[in-house]
C-alpha cells in the first residue's frame, strides 16, 4: 500500500471500477425497469383509467357548444375497464416496435359506443325532421371515427405513438436491444478491473479489499447524492406536460426509476463499507500476529 509504484496502478484502476460500478447499476436498473409489465403496472397502480375517463368526459362537455352531442352520448358506453385495456395495449405495442416485432391489433373498436353515437344521431334526424340517408350515415361514421381517435390519444398515456411518428422509437430500439448486452459488458468491466487489482497486489492481497471497498463507496455516493436531489425537489414534477394522464405517467415513472437506481446505489455502497470493514480486520489481525523468531 505504500510503495507507489502499487499505490498509483491501484488508485487509476479502483477509479475506473467506480464508474463501472455505476454504469452496472444504471443499466440492471434499465433492464428490469423499462419494460412493458413494469409501466403497465405503473398506469395501473396511479389509476390512468381514472384520468384518461375524466379527461374524455371533459373533453366532450366543452365540444357540447359545436356538435351539440352531450357528452353522456359518448362517457355512458365507455368503461375504465375498456379504457384500462387500451392503455395496456398501447404499452404493449410500443415495446413491440421497441423490439422490432409485430404490433397487436388496436382499432378502439366499441360496439356500444358505435351504437350510442348511431342512435344519437338517428334520434336527432327523426326529431328535427331530416332524412335518414346517406349523408346520415356518413355523419355518423365520422363521428364515431372521431370518438375512436380521441380514446386513442388520451389511452397512450407514455405517448408510444407520437415517439413512433417521429421515428424516435425505431432510434431507440437500436439500444434497447442491446440492453442485455450492456449489462454484461459493464459487469465484465467490474471483474476485469477487479482482477487487474489483484494482479498489481499480489503480494498483499488484502488491498484489493481496500480498493473495491471504496470504489463501491464512493460509487453508492456518487449515485446516491443526484437521486437525493431529484427526488427531495420533486423535480419530475416541475415537467411542463398538458394532459394530466400524460404527466402522472411520466413523473410516476421517472421517480419509480430513481428511487430504484438510489436503492441500488444505497446497496452498493452498503456493500464498499462491509469491505472496508473485512479489510481492517484483516489488516489488524495480521498486525497483532507475534513474532515467531525470539531471540533465546
Amino acid at each position: 500500500m505504500k510503495k507507489l509504484s502499487r499505490y498509483l496502478p491501484s488508485l487509476i484502476v479502483s477509479l475506473l471500477l467506480v464508474f463501472f460500478i455505476i454504469l452496472t447499476a444504471a443499466a440492471s436498473v434499465f433492464c428490469i425497469n423499462i419494460s412493458a409489465g413494469r409501466l403497465s403496472q405503473i398506469a395501473s397502480n396511479n389509476g390512468s383509467a381514472d384520468i384518461v375517463y375524466s379527461q374524455l368526459e371533459k373533453y366532450w362537455q366543452e365540444r357540447y357548444s359545436s356538435t351539440r352531442v352531450p357528452a353522456e352520448v359518448y362517457t355512458d358506453a365507455l368503461t375504465k375497464e375498456f379504457l384500462a385495456q387500451h392503455i395496456d395495449l398501447e404499452i404493449r405495442n410500443g415495446f413491440a416496435e421497441l423490439r422490432n416485432i409485430d404490433r397487436e391489433t388496436n382499432d378502439y373498436q366499441n360496439a356500444e359506443l358505435d351504437k350510442s353515437i348511431s342512435d344519437f344521431y338517428k334520434s336527432y334526424a327523426e326529431e328535427n325532421n331530416f332524412k335518414d340517408d346517406e349523408a346520415l350515415e356518413k355523419a355518423i361514421t365520422e363521428a364515431q371515427k372521431s370518438a375512436r381517435t380521441v380514446i386513442q390519444n388520451n389511452c397512450d398515456v407514455f405517448k408510444f405513438r407520437t415517439m413512433s411518428q417521429h421515428k424516435i422509437l425505431s432510434k431507440a430500439a437500436k439500444v434497447f436491444n442491446y440492453r442485455f448486452f450492456m449489462i454484461a459488458a459493464a459487469a465484465a468491466g467490474v471483474l476485469v478491473l477487479m482482477m487487474i487489482l489483484l494482479l498489481i497486489d499480489h503480494k498483499e492481497k488484502s488491498a484489493v479489499l481496500y480498493w473495491c471497498g471504496c470504489s463501491a463507496l464512493i460509487a453508492g455516493i456518487l449515485g446516491t447524492l443526484p437521486c437525493l436531489y431529484l427526488l427531495l425537489t420533486n423535480y419530475f414534477n416541475g415537467f411542463s406536460i398538458k394532459q394530466p394522464q400524460v404527466f402522472k405517467a411520466y413523473t410516476v415513472a421517472m421517480t419509480t426509476f430513481t428511487e430504484a437506481f438510489m436503492s441500488v446505489c444505497i446497496a452498493t455502497g452498503a456493500a464498499g463499507i462491509a469491505l472496508l470493514i473485512v479489510y481492517a480486520v484483516v489488516t489488524s489481525k495480521d498486525k497483532s500476529v507475534a513474532p515467531t523468531n525470539l531471540e533465546k
